[in-house]
């Protein structure tokens, strides 16, 4: 299978996982935010974006990959504090407190070092406060990160669109 192919199962794979997610949560308490950097997912997404069910738009460009990684970091510190503090009641009115997935297509592209430090941090502290990551990724690309990301890697659960 070429590359371009795989990619697209990928993608598929986790809009897929994304959809049976949305349906088994009660409406509103389940959240999916999209990292497309360059767009290439629009016909994967097609499904979740036609049908209002994202939280946003799919951010795409360093810009939108900025945004929804300071947002979901930004609730992830929140919640924690308010969990340490045992005071859930002081969490500002605008945070959403139901569970919430990031979907990152074609990882690394568009992630800057800092945008790869905050994945890092949401793979790690997010899911103990209810946000979880469904990544597209090859780990290839990704080497001119070095062992920066292993932990990443290894935290990861592998799913694959096909059979090895």
């Amino acid at each position: 299978i070429d590359t371009d192919r795989l990619r697209r199962l990928a993608m598929e794979t986790a809009v897929a996982h994304a959809a049976r997610l949305l349906a088994v949560y009660p409406p509103g308490e389940f959240a999916v935010h999209v990292i497309d950097p360059a767009g290439s997912a629009a016909g994967p997404l097609a499904p979740l974006v036609e049908s209002g069910v994202l939280a946003g738009p799919p951010a795409a460009g360093p810009g939108g990959v900025a945004s929804v990684l300071a947002h979901l970091t930004r609730r992830v510190d929140l919640v924690q504090m308010a969990v340490r503090a045992r005071a859930a009641d002081s969490l500002p009115p605008d945070l959403d407190t139901g569970e919430q997935l990031l979907v990152v297509n074609d990882f690394p592209h568009g992630f800057d070092d800092r945008a790869v430090t905050q994945l890092r941090y949401l793979a790690d502290e997010g899911p103990a406060v209810g946000v979880h990551l469904l990544m597209v990724a090859d780990r290839e690309e990704a080497s001119a990160y070095g062992p920066v990301l292993d932990p990443l890697w290894r935290s990861l659960l592998r799913i694959t669109p096909v059979a090895d």
